[in-house]
């Protein structure tokens, strides 16, 4: 058994214990003491029948010789504790079921003893009065508290029965307990060793596991969680594979590039002239463009944009933005549009930041949209948002890989070089800049070929 396996079962035991116990306990102390009462009740009912007789007895002979038998026979048929007085407290008899040889006092001197056999301040008598027409003529005292202080041979052995009983009772449902206890524990971390064992395999580099996953609880939920994690670490493992040989061969192109010109200029084979020249700075300009896309991921990554905020008006800065573009788009024949434009959009925002995030879609947008496509951007505003969106016709983006569309080196088509796809990196550097300014970011598309709309959230801010 695990250790939180055996922590849920020693819980459990614990609580079920705890209860069984404090049942047991009250079981038998309500058994005991409903027993006594039940006991009190009914010989009670006994000497009030017993006082019937004695007020009969007396009322027909006028004297307690008939009485006196009557209470020496029913004091030991039902070893009860008695005394019987006269009207002036003269003993007639006495019957203490804890003394030996009881009996019925000789009527020579005992008219003239009063009673003291009992110790009345320990067992405390309940005294019932025998009363003819109103006139007491005698009293009996029936000493229960001490005769509770011992129960009868039979009353003891059937309380011992019922506390046996209990007994085994306790025992039985203990052990029932202890089976439900193991079952239940285990039931429970049997799935949580499995996802344990799937993260320490995570944790090792194995993104290849899956835990099968049955129910809809909070246990079910979890599993889904950690199975759709692994799905992405083992998804941005292999992007972090790709995207650092897809790096290498970016450096790498230039690299060899200027390269081989300046050893086929060394070697006397070609003249350094201008078009030799402007190759070299051609590449170099690749280089120079790559590394300060990197320097842009990085400084959003870290956040420095967040200490560059100031409300800004995006609905000056996007008109003058699309205006940048228009000439790019005339020229591949795509129809370039402001569909809806909000006045007063003010965030908390960086201005440099916001040229980079609307260079980045539009650029993206017209790259991807085929001649005599179109793209619109709509900039509109709720009571606490500004929207800004980018919609275009052009090859939009497949189910699978719309998820990780702004993963960094991230290209839907893999043999794109960074001569017509980019670095894949522009995605990334948009959304961490978007992040930096309070905001959320997007991509909605239907599907291949059937376009794509990216699309901007930002706080509303007073002027």
């Amino acid at each position: 058994m695990s250790k939180l396996g055996f922590k849920i079962f020693l819980i459990i035991l614990l609580i079920a214990l705890g209860g069984l116990l404090f049942t047991s306990l009250y079981l038998n102390i309500s058994i005991n003491r409903n027993f006594t009462n039940y006991l009190y009740q009914d010989r009670k009912e006994k000497i009030e029948q017993l006082i019937g007789l004695l007020k009969d007895s007396y009322q027909a002979e006028h004297n307690w010789l008939q009485g006196r038998l009557l209470t020496a026979n029913f004091a030991k048929t039902n070893d009860l504790s008695l005394i019987l007085e006269d009207r002036v407290g003269n003993i007639l008899y006495h019957y203490d079921n804890h003394m030996m040889g009881p009996g019925m006092m000789q009527q020579h001197g005992m008219m003239n003893r009063r009673r003291t056999p009992i110790d009345d301040s320990r067992f405390p008598a309940e005294i019932f009065k025998i009363e003819i027409n109103g006139n007491r003529v005698g009293t009996l005292y029936w000493y229960r508290d001490r005769e509770y202080s011992n129960l009868s041979e039979a009353a003891s052995f059937f309380i011992k029965k019922i506390n046996a009983g209990i007994l085994i009772a306790g025992i039985l449902v203990a052990l029932i307990t202890i089976v439900i206890s193991l079952f239940f524990s285990r039931y429970l971390t049997t799935p949580l060793l499995k996802m344990n064992r799937i993260a320490q395999r995570v944790a090792e580099g194995d993104f290849n596991h899956h835990l099968i996953v049955k129910g809809n609880d909070e246990l079910a939920e979890l599993g889904n969680s950690i199975n759709e994690m692994t799905d992405k670490l083992n998804y941005l493992e292999r992007i972090r594979r790709e995207s650092t040989a897809d790096l290498a061969h970016e450096l790498r192109t230039p690299l060899t590039t200027i390269k081989n010109y300046l050893e086929a200029v060394t070697a006397g084979v070609w003249q350094f002239n201008n078009e030799t020249a402007a190759e070299i700075e051609e590449e170099l300009d690749r280089l120079v463009r790559l590394v300060n896309r990197l320097g842009e991921l990085s400084e959003a990554e870290k956040g420095v944009v967040k200490g560059k905020l100031k409300p800004i008006d995006l609905s000056e800065i996007f008109p003058e933005l699309l205006e940048h573009f228009r000439p790019l788009a005339v020229n591949r024949g795509i129809d370039l549009v402001l569909k809806e434009a909000a006045e007063n959009c003010f965030i908390k925002g960086n201005r440099d930041s916001i040229e980079t995030i609307a260079n980045n879609l539009l650029s993206n947008a017209l790259k991807y949209t085929l001649p005599g496509g179109r793209v619109e951007m709509r900039l509109a505003k709720t009571d606490t948002q500004v929207c800004l969106s980018v919609t275009d016709t052009g090859l939009g983006i497949s189910a699978e890989d719309l998820p990780y569309i702004f993963e960094r080196f991230y290209r839907t088509d893999r043999s794109r070089s960074s001569k017509t796809g980019g670095t894949g990196i522009g995605l990334t550097i948009t959304k961490e800049l978007v992040r930096g300014m309070d905001g959320e970011i997007k991509a909605l598309s239907e599907g291949e070929n059937k376009g794509s709309t990216f699309t901007i959230i930002f706080p509303l801010i007073t002027k």
